[in-house]
């Protein structure tokens, strides 16, 4: 469901809301384990996101948001990765 909401966004016009989208692609398939289908959308954020631009960058922030994600997990009791 998040890769559904993911893509809507990323079509967005909104050029805020189409990186909140690829950022949440990027991060669902990391939570997913499948970390090579979020490495390969790391050149779209190194050209859409003017915060990101490097591969190491884009796999720094990518680990420190997965990170939390399941700190907040945590937070709430709840297992801190998906099965």
């Amino acid at each position: 469901m998040a890769l559904g909401y993911a893509k809507a966004a990323g079509a967005s016009e909104n050029k805020n809301h189409a990186l909140a989208g690829l950022w949440i692609e990027v991060l669902t398939e990391a939570d997913r384990k499948q970390e090579d289908r979020a490495r390969a959308l790391f050149p779209d954020l190194i050209a859409k996101d003017t915060r990101i631009s490097s591969e190491a960058q884009a796999e720094e922030r990518m680990r420190s948001a997965l990170q939390r994600l399941m700190d907040i997990r945590g937070e709430y009791n709840l297992p801190k990765t998906c099965p």
